[in-house]
């Protein structure tokens, strides 16, 4: 028998991802986020990690402030949230436009 990957190593987070409620509803592939395998067996553990605790908390936000995830503008919402917050590129209007999508601001 295999023994199991070892948390912190890019075979649990890989693991860990695929095996998560919104990759099992495919919304990570309905909003077209960048958490495919082809996008993340390239990448290091702690992104993988990363962008997928940032797009399920996205994607918990606009479900509880009952936004559409069928409807593309939103969905072109969330990816720019989510490939925003991934590179670490939110600017300060970046951050006020997220904060007034989520419903933080007018």
């Amino acid at each position: 028998m295999s023994e199991l990957p070892k948390n912190g190593t890019k075979e649990y987070a890989l693991a860990d991802v695929l095996s998560r409620p919104n990759e099992l509803k495919g919304l990570y592939r309905k909003l077209k986020l960048p958490l495919r395998w082809e996008d993340l067996n390239k990448k290091e553990a702690a992104y993988i990690t990363h962008i997928a605790d940032l797009a399920d908390k996205v994607i918990k936000e606009a479900v509880d402030s009952g936004k559409d995830l069928d409807n593309p503008k939103v969905q072109k919402e969330l990816q720019a949230a989510v490939y925003g917050g991934a590179t670490g590129a939110l600017f300060a209007i970046g951050y006020y436009k997220l904060l007034r999508f989520l419903g933080f601001r007018d």
